[in-house]
């Protein structure tokens, strides 16, 4: 998939057959971000539900979370960092695949 991102402008999202998003590759990409860390750490992030969750997965007390907001959010970085987090852009096909609702 990011052969072809090198060669899209737009990505189309479906869920369920249904269109959900049209958008530049870029803004879908940029306008995501994921997040993994300790399970705790990641918990106490998104307890206020400040950060919508678009997709999760854990394992051995560890999780990683896709966020409906981009790895700019200033608000999002601090929180990461405070917390020993790490915070980075998805490629296309897992924003791809956390916005059209794959679990």
């Amino acid at each position: 998939m990011e052969d072809a991102a090198l060669l899209l402008d737009s990505v189309i999202v479906l869920d369920g057959g249904r269109v959900t998003e049209v958008c530049p590759v870029d803004d879908l990409t940029r306008g995501t971000a994921v997040v993994e860390g300790a399970s705790a750490a990641v918990a106490s992030l998104l307890e206020d539900g400040q950060f919508p969750v678009l997709r999760e997965d854990a394992a051995a007390g560890r999780r990683r979370v896709t966020l409906a907001t981009s790895v700019e959010d200033a608000g999002l970085d601090a929180c990461a960092r405070d917390l020993g987090l790490r915070l980075s852009e998805p490629d296309l096909e897992h924003a791809v695949l956390a916005r059209g609702g794959e679990r």
